[in-house]
């Protein structure tokens, strides 16, 4: 499912840091145990 939604990000922005940026919160997430809504950061970069 991340990787999905990784792509999709990469896809919307055209930007691997946007992809990079996905990831690295992601995994500081899973540490943190949150389970935030995954379509959330496509939300605030689409509407960008």
């Amino acid at each position: 499912m991340l990787d999905i939604i990784s792509w999709k990000l990469f896809e919307k922005t055209g930007c691997i840091d946007a992809y990079l940026l996905y990831i690295d919160m992601k995994k500081i997430n899973d540490i943190k145990g949150y389970d935030e809504d995954k379509d959330s950061l496509l939300d605030i970069i689409s509407a960008n």
